[in-house]
């Protein structure tokens, strides 16, 4: 096959366990989607594992991760990959700020997930995230593209999301996931037809079996970066 000549470059870290994940599903892929067999059909791609401070839900930091981000993205360039991919949702919304300091393109998850969700029939969608990534509006805007309705929970779920993800980075899964469910379940009530757990760390701790359909925010970037690698299909 021999294509590693092409790389692609992740930003990860936000947080270690979800940038895990995502490196695992991306080799998986490589098995069922490029056919990969030896070392040398896997994809040529480097992910660097940025502390970025909490500013996520702390308003204060938000200088100090953005610095951060833009100092790794800038070191990252020079290894002239042909796209950067982010394994969080919330950092997408600094997507602009970002390619400021660059000319490598961003892969946009947002877009690619409405995509899915538009081809999937589905109408109305619950979605999990944390309090920036609600305030940003980065999936809002991408739905509406589609003619998708995005259901939000309630401000004080709001609150809660970003305490659940503060308990899966600090490795309190089952406590994570049990607060998660109240929340997934009150969206039911609310006539969502599918969710999207648009948080990386979300996946890491949701049900594997769960009344109505969801979708993966880590899955859907970890297949599509697949995809594109091998050339199978338009992003």
């Amino acid at each position: 096959m021999n294509i590693n000549n092409r790389l692609f470059a992740i930003l990860g870290g936000m947080g270690p366990d979800a940038s895990a994940r995502l490196i695992t599903r991306i080799i998986e892929l490589s098995r069922e989607i490029g056919g990969a067999k030896n070392s040398d059909d896997y994809p040529n791609f480097v992910m660097q594992n940025i502390p970025v401070p909490d500013f996520f839900d702390n308003p204060d930091l938000y200088l100090e991760g953005l610095s951060l981000l833009k100092k790794s993205v800038i070191n990252l360039s020079r290894l002239k990959p042909e796209y950067f991919a982010i394994a969080c949702n919330t950092v997408h919304s600094l997507i602009p700020e970002l390619q400021k300091v660059t000319k490598v393109p961003f892969v946009q998850l947002p877009q690619l997930i409405a995509d899915e969700i538009k081809q999937s029939g589905y109408k109305q969608v619950g979605l999990l995230a944390t309090p920036l990534t609600y305030k940003s509006q980065i999936y809002v805007t991408a739905f509406k593209k589609k003619k998708i309705k995005i259901v939000e929970p309630a401000d004080e779920d709001k609150i809660e999301l970003g305490k659940i993800v503060h308990l899966i980075l600090s490795g309190k899964f089952e406590t994570g996931r049990r607060r998660l469910v109240k929340i997934a379940d009150k969206l039911i009530l609310r006539g969502v037809d599918v969710l999207l757990l648009g948080c990386t760390e979300v996946p890491l701790v949701f049900p594997k079996k769960y009344p109505i359909p969801f979708i993966s925010s880590v899955e859907s970037l970890a297949r599509n970066l697949v995809i594109k690698y091998y050339q199978k299909g338009e992003l």
